[in-house]
């Protein structure tokens, strides 16, 4: 019987035996020939409670045969070790605190006395199955994991582990107060250690919060590898195939129904850890339910966003980045989620760099918004910034209707805000009353009748919508904005501009939820609506423009996101009194869909378009002409438009001077850009001055091991390499892989696939072919887990790698990867030229090798 067949006929008979009475239920286990599926279905009973009772705690219990329930008293000895006290109890066993008692060595371990079931088959022996999973086990050496230091079997035939004790708590315990940030993190160093654990064909299939513990000083250790299974053994034979070895509430959908178990499997339980460390409770309400409903829910039900469950104080901070990493660690589809417990691990971190996660396209629309909000300043917090707050967004709302509204109503609207202003008296309040208790005085003076003016309600209601958006209050955000729609319908009518308006802001809220068939669906109703009034202001039709048309690029219609945004520019132009920052944002819109398009030329025109309005409206000293200027000089890069790329980026740095002070990473950014801009020209000394500087700021700024650094170093490398000073460029190459295992980012990440590849080069040129092919195989594996399939880099990495092969003598197998990496090169202009002709020169080398060796 295989294990799918197991874990059917266990669950089968669980469903069986729920209802019956305590004799019906051993009789038919008794029944029950298979020892394992009697073992599973006992366990699936006994968590559910007694017979005739309704269920317990089932779905936090693991499900394994576990007969072991005689306790060990302290001072009883097992093995070489003396039990000190008991600790935990579980499905699998018990877990005590217990010390080294033969006096070979003095230490304190975590003894944990396994069930015989939990690991026992029809073909092996205990002894030998656990003898061999100690044995694979003792070599996990991470610091994130508890390490096991013994095993065995005791006398009456209960299998044991000693491992390490761990004095810490629950990592969903330890993240409680922190903030968001700080719980990412402590995910991340898990993530760290289950994918270590994964590079030595050890899955975990039990991860929850009770297995990750966090150590007094920050260390999160996994805990119980006992009950893991590993990936293959020799022969390709599973190690260990326990029935059932989970925890439902943290179960991926493939261990509920039985269907093969991978390194997606956990996976998908960092997805419900992380879930729950950000959102405080988990995706499924799973309480009380049967096996067969929590396989249902875990299986066919979708897992709402984290950030719309999550606390109103941390929803904000969730949404975007977050929501959508948690959305593809929780996919039904292993193959849709992250292809590793790395992969995951290193997405939380780009989000915590403000660097592009790969869980959604990486735009250069993207990458400019989360620049500038690297480098935004400032948090809603106090009661003053909370009145600036209220009052400029109420500003907002009141232009939006000036023309159309009488003087009283604005009257009425400054009135109610005053009085909001004067209810917020710090001396009653505290100087750290927050935003969200404000508004709700706010609510609660319009629920009372405060404003009888339904004109005037439906703007302060729509206002209050809006900041509960803009903080993340979702839930409050929906209700005020949809009763500010009713109120505008009730007084100016369905089609009326006002209620457009007000519809047009539940569609932002629907975006800002990731909810964008709902976003697409208002906001094009809104548009049609206005297009068919003609009324609208230029800035509120700009507006609802340009959210069509990022709703478009979202959904991957380019074409019709680039009409759009030039339809908002144009809307700009032909107005009459132009705000023409606003305007030079919609052309910056319309350049990013046309480089994404890969219409180079009319991109970069439109990015010298949006400079030169932001020089003229908001002097050269600020700090988006300095992010425009860098957006500008990339393309001009790709268009290997050198000179003007030197020129844009020079600019650059020199504007970061002045807007953000010296030293600063948009300066240390800027420098980077002109550094390869000058390598383009061949100027080397003026692009190592420029390269190096970079480095150094970015370390300065962010401490020597950050992937920024990482990044800057390796700009370094690849201009010592084309220096020739190779010993110095081979130094650098092992210095960003350095930074690089500090960071933990792995052999798919594609920098680092970049760096291998660079070390690979060096290596070459330095005449040690075995040792570059090495390396140049492993930047390809990477390059291949973490780029598209027509992706230059790996086709320049399949050049190098061909010709290592081919000068460590295997000329054929080399040929053929070099022909297919130029091949591929030749289909790339732009940035690929220079890759497609060392390709090229390095293939005719090999061939007249090959021709003069004949």
């Amino acid at each position: 019987m295989t294990e799918a067949e197991r874990h059917s006929r266990a669950t089968d008979l669980f469903l069986e035996l729920v209802a019956r009475s305590e004799e019906e239920r051993g009789a038919a286990l008794l029944a029950e020939p298979d020892p394992l599926v009697r073992g599973a279905a006992s366990a699936l009973l006994r968590s559910h409670g007694p017979a005739n009772q309704p269920s317990g705690g089932f779905l936090d219990t693991p499900v394994l045969e576990g007969p072991f329930r005689r306790p060990h008293a302290p001072g009883q000895s097992v093995g070489p070790w003396r039990i000190v006290k008991q600790i935990g109890e579980g499905g699998m066993g018990a877990v005590y605190h217990a010390a080294r008692a033969d006096g070979a060595y003095a230490r304190d371990v975590a003894l944990k006395l396994l069930s015989p079931a939990a690991v026992l088959t029809e073909s092996e022996s205990l002894a030998d199955r656990l003898n061999a999973e100690r044995q694979i086990l003792a070599r996990l050496e991470h610091p994130g994991i508890s390490r096991l230091y013994d095993g065995g079997v005791t006398p009456d035939g209960i299998p044991y582990l000693a491992m390490e004790l761990v004095d810490g708590a629950p990592i969903t315990e330890a993240a409680r107060d922190l903030p968001v940030r700080e719980r990412v993190r402590l995910v991340i160093d898990a993530c760290s250690a289950v994918a270590y654990a994964h590079g030595r064909l050890v899955i975990h299939r039990d991860i929850k919060p009770s297995n990750l513990h966090v150590a007094a000083d920050g260390q999160v250790k996994l805990l119980d590898f006992g009950v893991a299974s590993l990936l293959e053994r020799d022969g390709g034979e599973a190690l260990l195939t326990a029935p059932r070895a989970l925890t439902p509430a943290y179960a991926a959908p493939e261990q509920l129904n039985g269907a093969d178990i991978t390194t997606a499997t956990d996976v998908y339980s960092l997805g419900v850890l992380l879930f729950e460390v950000l959102a405080r409770q988990r995706p499924y309400d799973l309480s009380g339910v049967t096996a067969a409903e929590a396989e249902r829910i875990v299986c066919e039900t979708p897992a709402p966003l984290a950030s719309s469950v999550a606390p109103a104080s941390d929803r904000r901070a969730i949404v975007g980045d977050l929501d959508t990493i948690v959305a593809k660690a929780l996919e039904k589809d292993p193959a849709r989620r992250y292809a590793s417990a790395a992969a995951l691990g290193e997405d939380l971190q780009r989000h915590l760099d403000g660097i592009p996660i790969t869980a959604r396209p990486a735009s250069r629309a993207y990458r400019a918004r989360l620049f500038v909000r690297r480098h935004r300043v400032g948090v809603v917090g106090t009661v003053a910034v909370a009145v600036a707050l209220i009052g400029g967004l109420a500003g907002t709302a009141w232009q939006a209707n000036a023309a159309r509204t009488e003087a009283a109503t604005a009257e009425a609207v400054s009135d109610f805000l005053v009085g909001l202003i004067e209810a917020a008296d710090p001396r009653e309040e505290g100087v750290d009353a927050r935003v969200v208790p404000l508004l709700e005085k706010a609510i609660a003076d319009l629920d009372s009748g405060l404003v009888e003016r339904p004109e005037v309600e439906a703007t302060l209601r729509l206002t209050l919508g809006v900041t509960f958006r803009q903080l993340g209050v979702f839930d409050k955000a929906k209700l005020q904005i949809e009763r500010a729609i009713a109120l505008r319908m009730g007084r100016f009518g369905a089609a009326a501009d006002e209620t457009l308006l007000a519809q047009n802001e539940l569609g932002m809220l629907a975006l800002f939820e990731g909810d964008y068939a709902s976003a697409d669906s208002i906001l094009s109703v809104v548009l049609a609506g206005a297009e068919r009034n003609g009324t609208l202001r230029a800035d509120d039709l700009s507006s609802i423009l340009g959210n069509v048309g990022y709703v478009r690029y979202l959904d991957g219609d380019l074409d019709e996101s680039l009409a759009l945004h030039q339809r908002a520019v144009d809307v700009w132009r032909s107005a009459d009194e132009p705000d023409r920052v606003e305007m030079a944002a919609s052309m910056g819109n319309v350049a990013v869909v046309l480089a994404d398009l890969g219409r180079l030329d009319e991109s970069a025109q439109s990015m010298e378009e949006q400079v030169a309005v932001y020089r003229e409206e908001l002097g050269s000293s600020n700090t988006r002409v300095v992010v425009a200027l860098n957006n500008l000089g990339s393309v001009y890069y790709d268009l290997n438009r050198f000179d003007a790329a030197a020129r844009v980026f020079r600019e650059a740095a020199s504007t970061a001077r002045v807007a953000a002070g010296d030293s600063s990473e948009y300066e240390a950014t800027a420098l980077g850009g002109l550094g390869a801009a000058l390598t383009g020209l061949g100027r080397l000394d003026d692009a190592d001055r420029a390269v190096v500087r970079s480095m150094d700021l970015f370390r300065s700024l962010l401490g020597p091991d950050h992937p920024r650094v990482m990044s800057a170093t390796l700009r370094v490398t690849r201009l010592r390499l084309k220096q020739n000073r190779l010993p110095e460029a081979e130094q650098m190459a092992r210095e960003t892989l350095r930074i690089a295992r500090v960071a933990e980012l792995g052999d798919d990440h594609p920098r680092v696939a970049d760096a291998r590849s660079a070390l690979g080069e060096i290596l070459l040129a330095r005449g040690r072919a075995p040792e570059a092919a090495r390396e140049l195989r492993t930047a390809l594996a990477g390059a291949e887990a973490s780029l598209p399939e027509d992706h230059p880099d790996r086709a320049s990495i399949q050049s190098l790698l061909g010709s290592a092969l081919v000068r460590a003598g295997r000329t054929e197998e080399g040929i053929r990867l070099m022909r297919t990496g130029l091949a591929q090169l030749q289909t790339k202009p732009g940035p690929a030229a220079e890759e497609t002709r060392a390709a090229r020169e390095r293939l005719r080398n090999a061939l007249s090798s090959r021709a003069t060796a004949g």
